[in-house]
């Protein structure tokens, strides 16, 4: 199975300029489909997201999402916003050969990396004890991509079978 059967297209930013009220509002429909309504699981444990605290009614994993910097000063990114609709199928996916992933130590938290190579797309989800969470997903550009190829690399050689 190749990529283009399933993974969506981007999503459709074309109100960017002109009313971008009613873009966040399109995007927000299609994260509540994937996320709120119909959920994913990862490694057979539910994905959830971290619903509070709500910005403009929205869900603080959503934000996250479609946003970059520092709080409270995070801002709308355009390329971000496009893959929105790419995060659930990166998620369903992780066993192809299409997506890498492995764990990363954040302290006591432990991260999944699934890094879709071909489009430079990452997501991270956290574990919990029973389920995952939503931590953020984003395009990766020249120096982040060879990090994480790097740290995938170093994964593979060290991972130890089960």
């Amino acid at each position: 199975m190749s990529i283009n059967d399933w993974l969506p297209p981007p999503a459709d930013i074309s109100l960017w300029e002109e009313d971008i009220e009613t873009l966040i509002e399109q995007l927000y429909l299609i994260y509540e489909g994937d996320f709120i309504h119909n959920p994913p699981s990862f490694r057979n444990a539910p994905v959830q997201r971290k619903k509070y605290p709500l910005t403009d009614g929205k869900d603080t994993t959503f934000w996250h999402i479609i946003t970059q910097g520092q709080e409270p000063n995070r801002k709308a990114i355009p390329e971000r916003c496009q893959c929105l609709p790419w995060i659930k199928p990166v998620i369903l996916n992780e066993s192809t050969n299409d997506v890498k992933v492995w764990p990363v130590k954040r302290g006591q938290e432990t991260r999944y990396n699934l890094f879709l190579e071909e489009k430079n797309f990452l997501v991270v989800l956290a574990q919990r004890k029973e389920y995952f969470i939503i931590w953020t997903a984003y395009p990766v550009y020249k120096h982040t991509k060879k990090k994480l190829l790097k740290q995938f690399s170093e994964y593979k050689t060290t991972e130890v079978a089960p």
